[in-house]
């Protein structure tokens, strides 16, 4: 049997499709840092306001995050969306574990999956 689908519900399984290899990647990425290291930190989000980039409030927010999960000897696992944030996390530890680039009609888009492993902290005393 042949049918007819709208084409926002052929828009709307495609997205799905996406999202489901999207998070596939993640998950493997993820299951793979907690075989290593046990325990870790996700950071799913970090923003600031328009009217605050460049004043350092997301590398002073990510020092408290990375400094947490040091003390604790845990790692770190993100996903940046872009080469610029990619490299804006390296200079903050992470290392990039995973590339994937998603196509569609509307161009591309790249994710980099990225880990930090726990920097212990060495007592001087």
């Amino acid at each position: 049997m042949v049918g007819e689908f709208p084409a926002s519900k052929l828009t709307d399984d495609f997205e799905y499709f996406e999202k489901c290899c999207i998070h596939a990647h993640r998950d493997k990425a993820r299951s793979s840092l907690l075989e290593r290291h046990g325990a870790f930190y996700s950071l799913d989000y970090l923003a600031t306001l328009p009217r605050s980039c460049g004043r350092g409030l997301a590398s002073l927010l990510l020092g408290y995050l990375l400094a947490r999960a040091d003390d604790e000897g845990r790692a770190m696992f993100l996903v940046a969306t872009s080469p610029r944030l990619r490299d804006w996390y390296q200079r903050h530890g992470f290392q990039e574990t995973r590339h994937a680039r998603f196509t569609s009609s509307d161009g591309f888009a790249d994710l980099f999956f990225m880990e930090r492993v726990p920097h212990r902290v060495v007592d001087l005393l």
